[in-house]
């Protein structure tokens, strides 16, 4: 009886501290026109939010105020806020307390605004990745859209579900579920939302490959080579490496320690060793990492057994650590096998040098010999009858100065046949074929050296191959380069080779007086020429057929 009548003193007590506090009552006001617990709000609107009682007493009041269960303020009775920003959304309890009594009231505050978006971290559940995107904002977002790697994922995209969830009036959360997740779902992943005001900036979240290797697979760190053991014979004076190299796939920290048995104990070294160098590094983006133990200028003290231990901080995912042995032993090397070593490497060099710069030469050669065998081969030179007399190499820009110099050459004295690139070059071919074409299926060559013929790209490829030809032909067809300078461009310019040549200037008024005749001595003419008689036997099939014949015959004069 005692117990129960105990019990029901304490529940007493408590309710009545802790309920009502007697027969008075929290109340909230505010200055937004009405009584309500709700405000809604425009932005930079000024709020003010009153807590009062009905206790007649006012001695031993305090007051405490909290914003989303988190205290904001204590000892005042009202929340001023002058000018409402997005943040200021959220449920205020206002909590007063007198001697043993506490009651407590509470007033929500709704802004109108636009969606502001925080992805908070990413959870794991049975291998399915789920990213959660916290959009508060009123109203309420119409749409909230996902992006991998600024990639927006769609609904249907496979292995992708969205799940939105209203939580109050102005929270709504938004959840990215990736299921059966893989390395490849690692990347930068966002969240943007949209309501009646506009859209919110992007939020971003990095998964990284290494996190879905600890949560997602599970998978553990472990040696590249996967040999426990290693036995190391070095000569006295040497130096060698003793690596580990780890491939670390997760996020949980960890450690190295090399060691060596000293008095049947391993101990850790690498510290205060002055002589060896040890030396640890990450590498690919810290998913290789590696301890590197090098012994120098090596001793007979340098014998012994090593360990290189990895050590996993976070044993619940990986509880077994990774460690590797090296039986180091030093022995001394013989003088004269090192001489013949060192002998044997000079002359393995030397030979292999020496086949290396052979081999270079013969296929250099080869390539040169296809090369010439491919350009020449187009129009042999020993070939009577080209396509053409005349190729002219010029800048478009000179144009006009070439089409009249074009008129002249295929009119009488000349009577040539002109390969111009702007009309007789075949369409759907490269540039490079055209020019090959133009210049070794042609008598000769005119180079009209201007301002814009060597400032050209495409003309001074034309002027390479020209010389070219000109060395390929040999004695065939020598000479076969005519310079032709038409304004006050100056002749340095132009390759050594060309620089030796003499040239036509029609730019100098005493010159181009000349200038028709001197053209007439170093190009080709074609003449009609009137066939002689013929023998009595030919003559009469000769005229019951056309009487009479007149070809065209080449002639070229000598270069002066």
């Amino acid at each position: 009886m005692f117990c129960i009548a105990r019990l029901i003193f304490l529940c007493s007590f408590f309710m009545s501290g802790c309920v009502s506090g007697g027969n008075h009552t929290c109340q909230l006001t505010s200055n937004v026109g009405n009584n309500s617990n709700i405000a809604v709000l425009e932005l930079h609107q000024h709020l003010v939010i009153n807590c009062s009682t009905t206790q007649k007493s006012s001695s031993n009041l305090t007051f405490e105020w909290k914003k989303d269960n988190r205290v904001k303020k204590i000892g005042v009775p009202s929340i001023n806020i002058s000018d409402v920003a997005w943040n200021d959304a959220g449920r205020y309890e206002c909590i007063i307390k007198q001697n043993r009594s506490l009651e407590s009231c509470d007033f929500t505050v709704i802004v109108k605004t636009l969606p502001h978006v925080t992805i908070v971290g990413v959870d794991v559940l049975t291998n399915t990745l789920i990213v959660p995107c916290l959009v508060t904002g009123y109203f309420k977002p119409n749409k909230v859209i996902w992006y991998k790697n600024n990639k927006q994922i769609f609904p249907n995209d496979t292995g992708y579900f969205v799940k939105n969830l209203n939580k109050n009036y102005f929270l709504f959360v938004s959840k990215l579920q990736r299921s059966h997740a893989n390395l490849n779902d690692s990347g930068n992943y966002s969240c943007e939302a949209r309501n009646i005001y506009g859209t919110s900036p992007r939020t971003y979240h990095y998964i990284s490959k290494c996190f879905i290797n600890s949560f997602v697979l599970e998978k553990c760190a472990e040696f590249k080579n996967k040999t426990r053991k290693i036995d190391v014979t070095i000569s006295l004076g040497s130096s060698t490496s003793l690596l580990c190299e780890v491939m670390y796939f997760t996020i949980f920290p960890s450690f190295f320690k090399f060691l060596k048995i000293v008095n049947q104990k391993f101990v850790n070294i690498g510290g205060n060793d002055t002589k060896n160098i040890l030396k640890k590094e990450n590498k690919i983006s810290n998913i290789v990492k590696l301890i590197n133990y090098t012994i120098v200028n090596a001793s007979r003290n340098d014998t012994g057994t090593y360990k290189c231990d990895f050590i996993n901080k976070n044993v619940f995912f990986c509880p077994k650590n990774l460690y590797k042995v090296f039986n180091v032993k030093v022995i001394a090397s013989s003088p004269l096998n090192k001489k013949k070593l060192n002998l044997v490497v000079v002359i393995a060099v030397s030979v292999t040098g020496a086949l290396s710069g052979v081999a270079l030469i013969l296929y250099v050669y080869h390539l040169r010999r296809k090369s010439k065998a491919r350009l020449y081969d187009i129009c042999p030179d020993d070939q009577p009858e080209l396509r053409w007399d005349v190729f002219v190499s010029y800048s478009s820009h000179d144009f006009v100065w070439v089409n009249e110099l074009c008129q002249m050459l295929e009119q009488p004295p000349f009577n040539l046949i002109v390969c111009l690139h702007q009309r007789d070059w075949e369409l759907g071919r490269s540039l490079q074929d055209n020019m090959v074409d133009s210049i070794y299926c042609s008598h000769k060559t005119l180079i009209i050296v201007s301002k814009h013929y060597l400032q050209s790209e495409y003309c001074m490829q034309e002027l390479q191959l020209a010389m070219h030809s000109e060395i390929a032909s040999e004695h065939v067809r020598k000479d076969r380069i005519v310079l032709i300078k038409i304004d006050d461009v100056s002749t340095q310019r132009l390759p050594r080779v060309l620089r030796q040549k003499s040239y036509l200037d029609s730019s100098d008024p005493e010159h181009a007086k000349h200038f028709k005749t001197n053209l007439l001595r170093v190009l080709p003419r074609r003449e009609l020429m009137e066939e002689g008689p013929f023998e009595e036997e030919d003559k009469q099939i000769s005229d019951d057929a056309s009487g009479s014949s007149r070809e065209m015959r080449l002639h070229e004069l000598p270069v002066v």
